[in-house]
Parts: structure tokens; sequence; C-alpha cells
């Protein structure tokens, strides 16, 4: 499942996470707010601020991305929900725990803990900006867990995370993740039809053969960037430039495995 949501949810990631973990690396803002790992306490008033900062931009992209969340993950999380539901018809937070156990806990805390191994930045974090990034990612999942946690639970263990958690531990906040939940496991989503990325399932350069009037020569084999996705198979002069043609995945009819001495050229398509 974990490798499943990496790999359909990877553009969605980008999209979301991407430009508020920029920013992060970017601007290397102090936001240890453990007293005990501070070593000028003055500090902890402006590393609470940071902090909330930059919680309030990853919950705001994440709650208000439901609708550009790919259906293919969407109709597992309808699946999980609708299960859930039956074994355990008695329990109204069930269907939001079920839910975000996955995309909170499984999905966005992992990808937020470690940026590289998401592809979401190239290099490695230094220990302050991976300190950052691991109290981000605590807030975030609690924020998700909470959802169906009762009233008298805690979300928080450490008591220096009290503060921000009852920053964002409000009702409109609470409402704004079922909100979000209920849209992403949503048993129709024909209204996010057209507008999610398309998943990339392969891509690279490969060797064309042209439909000129000649069936063999030079001028006929050129190379051309391929990319094939959940929805068509294209090709383009190179990485980024307008595709030179598109046929959608329905469209396709048969697909042939060619030797590869049968052009006596490598990676002829």
């Amino acid at each position: 499942m974990d490798e499943f949501m990496k790999i359909a949810g990877l553009h969605y990631l980008h999209d979301t996470l991407k430009p508020i973990l920029d920013e992060i690396f970017t601007e290397r803002k102090p936001c240890e707010i453990d007293p005990l790992k501070l070593k000028d306490i003055e500090q902890l008033d402006g590393n609470i601020a940071n902090l909330k900062r930059y919680v309030q931009k990853i919950f705001n992209a994440i709650v208000n991305s439901a609708l550009v969340c790919p259906n293919v993950m969407c109709q597992v999380f309808c699946g999980l929900k609708q299960a859930a539901v039956r074994h355990f018809p008695d329990s109204k937070e069930v269907r939001y725990l079920v839910v975000s156990g996955f995309i909170f806990l499984r999905f966005f805390a992992p990808a937020l803990m470690g940026p590289k191994q998401f592809e979401l930045t190239t290099e490695a974090p230094d220990a302050q900006t991976a300190r950052t990034l691991v109290l981000i990612s605590k807030t975030i999942q609690s924020i998700g867990n909470v959802v169906g946690a009762r009233k008298s639970q805690h979300p928080y263990k450490e008591r220096y995370m009290m503060e921000i958690h009852r920053e964002f531990m409000d009702s409109s906040n609470i409402e704004a993740v079922r909100n979000y939940l209920d849209v992403i496991s949503s048993a129709s989503r024909q209204h996010a039809k057209g507008i999610e990325t398309p998943i990339v399932l392969k891509e690279g350069f490969m060797i064309k053969r042209a439909r000129g009037m000649k069936k063999f020569g030079l001028k006929n084999f050129k190379k051309r960037f391929f990319c094939l996705t959940n929805e068509s198979f294209t090709y383009a002069k190179k990485k980024g430039s307008s595709a030179l043609c598109t046929i959608p995945i329905e469209s396709i009819q048969a697909v042939e495995r060619l030797e590869e001495d049968s052009f006596k050229m490598k990676n002829v398509s």
C-alpha cells in the first residue's frame, strides 16, 4: 500500500508539498521548541512562531488539495472506508481513522520526514532542517489522527508539543480535515476528472522509425522522448517540449515486443 501511494501519488505529493518544502530548505529558520534542546531559551517564542507558520502552510496545502488527489487513490480510500463501516457500523470515527491512517501517517508524514526519498528535494537536510521536518510531521500526523480520537484523548505525548497542538486542534481545523477525508474517499469522483496530474509510468529516450516513403535509412530513425502515463502514450523532441503525437491509452489495441536487433539498432520503438 505504501509503495502504491508513493507511485500513484508522487505528482500529487510534489504539487502539494514541494513549494513549502523548498521554502523551508531555503530559509532554514530554527523551529526547535523543546526547551531541553535549546541552548538559549529566549529563542523559544521565535521558534514557536516559525513552526506554527510552516505547519499552517502545510496544513492549508493538504486540506485544499482534495479535488486533485489522484482518482486511483480515492478509489482505494473509498473501498477502505466502506469496509470499515461494514465491520464497525456503530463507530462514527472509524470511517475517518481508516483513511487518515493511510493518507497522513503513511503518505504525508513519511514524505515530510524524508523528502529526498520522495524526490521532493535533491539535498539531504542539515540537522536543524531535519528537526524542523520532524516537528512539522508530528503535528500534521496528530491533526490527521485527532479527527477520530475521543475528546478525552490527548494527541500529543511530549509536553513541549502542547502549545502547537492547541493552536491547530480547534474545531474549524478538525472539520477541515474531515471534509478533506470525505472528499478523497467519496464514492463518486467525476468532478475531479480531467484536473488531476497523469501518473507517469515510464519515460525516456528511444529511437522512433519515421513514417517516410522509405522503409529504412538513417533519416527515418529519429531520437524522441517517450512518456507513458495512465492516460496516454506520447513522444516529443525532448523532455518538456510539446508532444508531437499523443495516443490515448484506450486507443492502444495491441503491443508487440520486438527483439533488440530487429532494426539492427538499440532502443528502437
